[in-house]
Parts: structure tokens; C-alpha cells; sequence
């Protein structure tokens, strides 16, 4: 990578994080342009070198905490782990990062983005299908072990999985005091039975 190429990723990583930085202080609505590009001691020709207006950083802020790092649990264990057993823990364990991440005020961020992101659920269908893609493919990996049986529906699982594990963090956003920890673990319990030879 280029100099210049390089630059231009760190200028955009300090937007995003200036933007995560000022929605911890004030709402979507209260935050400018001006704000962002003063907190990321950018100039607003930079900020729109990359961004289209405070919109699209907010969607792809929302995207990053929703989906990417729920499609890493799904793509990285089949590339550490062996055993369905052994992905499945540390798979799930990576989908509850969030519940132990955001706490305290840094709770308020992540509700306000998940929000966004619950208001304009169809900018964001590009990002489900391919959560429910990596899901797809992982279970289909996962038929392939000798702990898995192999005569599941392969679609029904990823679609479980994924809408299971999205319900569980909206249903936590909107209230924090939801068991969403407990919650994760008895679905990976269910899929588990589902998915697992009985001796395993």
C-alpha cells in the first residue's frame, strides 16, 4: 500500500471513530458535519473525500457493530477450530462480544446505532444475506465433521441461527436488563442438539 493510500485509510478510520466518540456525547441528530471533522481534526473535504454526508457514515458504523463481526463467527472458526462441537463454542462466544462490550455508557452508542439500523432495516439487506451466507457455508462445513450428523436441512439451521441471534440482540437493545447472554447460550444448546451426534 501506498503512502498515500495509507493515509487515506487512517483518515477514514479516525471519521468513523470520531463519529462512534461523539454519538457516547449526543444524539444522531445533534451531531454535524462540522462536529466529525473537528473531532477528527479532518477537513470536511477529506470527510466527503470519502463519505457521502453523516448518513452514510452512521450506516456503515451500524453495519460493523451489527454484522461484521457476526459474520467473522461464522467464517474464522472454520479456519481455527475443528470439531462442529469446538466451533460452535467459540463461534457463539464471538456472537455475544457485543453483550459484554457495550455496557455502561458505552451501551448508549450501541442502542442508538442498532436503532438506526432497526429504522432503515432494508439499506441493510445486503449485510443479512450475507450474515445468513456465512452461516450457510459453515454449517454446511460443519455436516462434513464426524461429531455432526449429516441429514439436517442446512438452510433451516442457518436461518435459525441467524434470525435467532439478531432477535436476541435487537430484544436486548430495547431492554437491557433482557437475559441476552443466557439467551445465546440456550440457542446454541438447541441448534447443538439439532446438529450434533447424540454420543458427542
Amino acid at each position: 500500500m501506498s503512502k498515500r493510500e495509507d493515509q487515506k485509510q487512517k483518515n477514514r478510520q479516525k471519521i468513523i471513530q470520531a463519529y462512534i466518540e461523539l454519538l457516547g456525547e449526543m444524539s444522531f441528530q445533534q451531531i454535524s458535519v462540522t462536529d466529525i471533522c473537528k473531532q477528527a481534526n479532518v477537513a470536511r473535504k477529506t470527510l466527503y473525500g470519502h463519505f457521502s454526508s453523516k448518513e452514510e457514515i452512521l450506516d456503515i458504523v451500524s453495519q460493523q457493530v451489527m454484522f461484521t463481526g457476526a459474520i467473522s463467527a461464522f467464517t474464522d472458526p472454520l479456519k481455527e477450530v475443528t470439531g462442529t462441537q469446538n466451533r460452535m463454542n467459540q463461534t457463539f462466544t464471538q456472537l455475544s462480544i457485543p453483550l459484554s462490550t457495550y455496557q455502561g455508557e458505552k451501551i448508549e452508542v450501541f442502542v442508538q446505532l442498532i436503532q438506526n439500523m432497526t429504522m432503515r432495516l432494508s439499506a441493510y439487506s445486503g449485510k443479512f444475506s450475507e450474515y445468513r451466507e456465512a452461516a450457510f457455508h459453515y454449517f454446511n462445513e460443519c455436516k462434513k465433521d464426524i461429531d455432526t450428523n449429516n441429514d439436517f436441512d442446512i438452510g433451516f439451521i442457518a436461518d435459525l441461527t441467524v434470525n435467532a441471534s439478531v432477535g436476541i440482540i435487537l430484544s436486548w437493545v430495547s431492554d437491557p436488563s433482557y437475559p441476552a447472554t443466557q439467551r445465546m447460550q440456550e440457542l446454541k444448546q438447541h441448534i447443538a442438539d439439532l446438529i450434533l451426534k447424540k454420543d458427542h
